[in-house]
């Protein structure tokens, strides 16, 4: 399944990436430079959605790891919701949600 990640909601206090499809080898170089460029504008948060995302492999968790790192060094925030099934088990495999702390839903992420 393709990738795609959109920006579904701007709020003052950050923006929501809404993913879809597999986040992968074929798309982790994307996911990073869209998400790059989002963070380049300044918002103090970013939710990544991950509700329509059905897989991620070493190269995604790379890829959000590397983003995470993006946002720290221009003062954003990377919050996380949506994780279920396969996904939710690969952060939890790689100790990745004690990285990252799941929100139940966007409005969460964002107020905390």
């Amino acid at each position: 399944m393709k990738f795609n990640l959109e920006t579904c909601s701007e709020d003052p206090r950050g923006i929501i990436a809404e993913m879809t499809g597999e986040l992968d080898i074929e798309s982790s170089d994307e996911f990073k430079s869209t998400l790059k460029g989002i963070i380049e504008t300044g918002p103090p948060v970013v939710v990544l959605d991950f509700e329509g995302v059905t897989f991620v492999d070493s190269s995604g968790l790379g890829a959000i790891v590397g983003v995470e790192r993006e946002g720290n060094s221009n003062g954003c925030r990377i919050r996380i919701t949506g994780t279920h099934g396969p996904v939710a088990k690969v952060f939890a495999i790689t100790c990745l949600d004690k990285v990252f702390p799941r929100y139940e839903d966007r409005e969460s992420a964002l107020s905390d």
